[in-house]
């Protein structure tokens, strides 16, 4: 059983609605938010998403600024993922 308790109002609407998008279906949610859904162990107020698949940096930030008016980046040339946040939480 999850516990949801562990993860902010908004960390868990924005979660919820980012595995909706078909084009992150290769993603899975790790670190610390993961962890605290698990273990109920800490509160948690960051995503972060990892894929073995490859993929293009500028494709999944379109996905995001297409599903998401608050969604702003951080570094768009970093070669080994996105960072940026959606409605001030942190998204990796």
């Amino acid at each position: 059983m999850l516990q949801y308790a562990t993860v902010e109002p908004n960390t868990l609407r924005i979660l919820k609605q980012l595995m909706l998008l078909k084009e992150l279906d290769s993603f899975s949610l790790v670190g610390g938010t993961a962890l605290s859904l698990y273990l109920g162990h800490r509160i948690s107020v960051d995503i972060d998403l990892f894929s073995v698949e490859k993929f293009e940096n500028r494709a999944i930030i379109e996905v995001l600024e297409r599903n998401f008016d608050g969604f702003v980046y951080r570094s768009v040339n970093n070669p080994v993922g996105v960072f940026g946040a959606i409605d001030n939480i942190k998204l990796d």
